[in-house]
């Protein structure tokens, strides 16, 4: 059933935005009609923009001097509850100066329609399944009375194997584009059955999903990452026994955190090796480490050297991808000898320079 908001509660809403970032906001209706405005003059008015956003789901821009009938500079972001369209929210303004508050906008308004619009059953269920979530995978078990009742509320099988799961927003997605993605994942999650989950603001969604299911979740979260690349990584952990779900969801951190140093979207726990050695290193240590070892070497001698060891060391399978001749290629090598002191021709270098390579914390720039 769809979500109806009161002007009083659009009206507290978007005064509470403007508090926050300083912006004329307007809370409009799926038809078009401005519920409540910062700007009172505009409340009852039609906004041509808004109900478009709203009827294509999608974010719409408006630069300065493209303003359509009804519409002013600015950002119009459809806001999205149980897969409809509750709203659309506009930040007026330029949209390079604007967009970043979108994503904010986006949260307060879903929190406090939560706590003003949304009835007690629904309420209860989020908040059940969040604590549900955050007592499994945090180990924080104070009451475990309630934790049942929860479970039992939720209709989760008790005593089941499951897997946690971890899905992060990369920071450079648009701010703009935050909503239409928490939509596709929450479908994603209605599809697949998951009950288990909740949002971790900024940009983390944890999810549990049972291990009879495992085979076909994890095969959906592995597509959906890559349909998603890359605004979004997904790690997964290994299967656990209730009480121990607490482990699975560090593992798919761990596994999150390695596919974004590798550059790929999705990442199993069980397909790890170096990186859950590197896991237990502190990212301080390991950037100082990186410091150490690749000191001296620029962009085109890393690139060459995850070339090199991507072809096992092998000069002729990197002269072939790289175009290079034997000759020029041993060159390069023995310079990048010369800069950083390790020679990648030798073992125990080349060793030390790979874990270098592999010891990027996750997000960090290449270059060191």
């Amino acid at each position: 059933m769809p979500v109806t908001i009161t002007r009083e509660a659009a009206s507290q809403i978007v005064e509470a935005v403007k508090e926050v970032c300083s912006r004329d906001i307007n809370y409009i209706s799926p038809t078009g009609i401005i519920m409540a405005s910062t700007n009172p003059a505009r409340i009852g008015t039609w906004h041509s923009i808004a109900m478009q956003a709203a009827k294509e789901q999608r974010t719409i821009e408006i630069a300065p001097g493209e303003e359509w009938e009804g519409t002013q500079p600015g950002i119009n972001l459809p806001l999205f509850h149980e897969g409809e369209v509750i709203c659309v929210i506009g930040i007026t303004g330029s949209p390079e100066e604007v967009r970043r508050y979108a994503f904010l906008a986006s949260s307060m308004t879903k929190l406090l329609i939560r706590e003003q619009v949304q009835g007690d059953s629904i309420r209860t269920r989020q908040e059940r399944r969040e604590y549900a979530v955050r007592a499994l995978t945090g180990g924080e078990m104070g009451n475990p009375e309630y934790l049942r009742e929860c479970l039992r509320q939720l209709q989760v099988s008790e005593n089941c194997r499951m897997y946690a799961a971890r899905i992060v927003l990369a920071s450079r997605v648009s701010l703009g584009n935050v909503s239409m993605i928490d939509k596709r994942i929450t479908d994603l999650f209605r599809s697949l059955g998951i009950t288990l989950y909740r949002f971790r603001y900024p940009s983390e969604y944890i999810l549990l999903f049972y291990e009879a299911d495992g085979r076909n979740c994890r095969k959906k979260l592995r597509e959906f990452a890559g349909e998603c690349a890359p605004l979004l990584t997904i790690g997964c952990g290994r299967a656990q026994e209730e009480s121990a779900l607490r482990q699975s969801y560090r593992e798919a951190v761990i596994a999150s955190e390695a596919a974004l140093g590798k550059g790929i979207a999705y990442a199993e726990y069980d397909s790890l090796d170096i990186e859950i050695l590197l896991a237990g290193v502190d990212a301080g240590q390991r950037k100082m480490f990186r410091g150490k070892i690749l000191k001296g070497l620029g962009e085109e001698e890393l690139e060459l050297l995850k070339t090199y060891f991507r072809n096992d060391c092998s000069l002729t399978g990197t002269a072939w991808e790289t175009h290079l001749h034997k000759n020029t290629l041993q060159y390069r090598l023995n310079r990048i000898r010369d800069l950083c002191g390790y020679n990648p021709r030798e073992f125990r270098d080349a060793a030390v320079l790979y874990l270098a390579l592999a010891a990027k914390p996750a997000g960090e720039e290449e270059l060191v």
